[in-house]
């Protein structure tokens, strides 16, 4: 996460949660903003562990298909939904990052 962070976004910020999302085979998350407050000011990253051909992760009314390996900064303010049609699990580890200029005030 430090070295993403590092190639990607100015020195500094924090690193404020991440998780290891499983969505089962036939699964599907619901169209939804995430509405924390702590997430308005971060920058959302999925980085996809295991997937399928038959997974869809819509943003904003598009279709995205995530590589494994790869990183993706998701605006998770806009409506988003995943759909999992496949028969294997897909595993995606998403993380957090606060930039440097929020620091204060989330910590306050």
């Amino acid at each position: 996460m430090h070295d993403l962070i590092a190639r990607h976004y100015p020195p500094g910020g924090t690193i404020l949660r991440s998780m290891a999302a499983k969505l089962k085979a036939g699964g599907r998350i619901s169209t939804h903003r995430d509405t924390l407050p702590s997430l308005v000011a971060v920058h959302r990253i999925h980085v996809p562990v295991t997937t399928n051909d038959k997974v869809r992760f819509m943003i904003d009314g598009q279709p995205h298909r995530l590589q494994v390996g790869q990183a993706y900064e998701v605006n998770n303010q806009k409506l988003h939904s995943v759909i999992n049609r496949g028969d294997t699990d897909r595993i995606t580890l998403i993380f957090d990052y606060l930039p440097p200029e929020y620091e204060k005030v989330a910590m306050s």
